[in-house]
């Protein structure tokens, strides 16, 4: 089976990532969408997985898929303590977002994620691929995301 619904470049690069990572606590998945990158987090690196998604459709979805744990969350507000997280992944999640919101997803990551943690985030580059959804309509898929 297929750890995501990507090329596969990018599958084997985020599992060569996860590999060998030596983990003693939770390791969360933000923005775990289907569950994939869930799964893969806990086939390689941890027993205690959490994912979290703001959909709650795919929330419903990576329940039904994965059996682990799920939740519906804001990543810039997951509700973690301080330091509570040995390992944070995040696969392709910050570009769907206004700059200002994926830099407040990035304050919350270095929040939860405890001293000597890991953090491993795989995205698009905006700048890339011409920042279609703010070039466009400069509105974000989650247009709810909007202060």
């Amino acid at each position: 089976m297929r750890a995501f619904q990507c090329d596969e470049y990018r599958e084997r690069r985020y599992r060569e990532a996860l590999t060998g990572m030596d983990v003693d606590g939770l390791a969360i998945d933000v923005g775990c969408g289907s569950g994939d990158s869930a799964i893969a987090l806990q086939e390689h690196v941890a027993t205690d997985v959490i994912g979290f998604d703001l959909s709650r459709a795919m929330v419903k979805l990576a329940r039904k898929r994965t059996g682990l744990r799920i939740y519906t969350a804001d990543a810039a507000q997951l509700p973690l303590r301080n330091g509570s997280v040995a390992v944070l992944t995040c696969f392709a999640v910050l570009h769907e977002m206004p700059l200002a919101h994926s830099r407040a997803v990035l304050r919350e990551f270095a929040r939860v994620t405890r001293s000597g943690g890991r953090v491993l985030i795989w995205d698009q580059n905006p700048a890339k691929i011409g920042s279609l959804q703010h070039e466009m309509t400069n509105v974000p898929i989650e247009p709810y995301l909007l202060s």
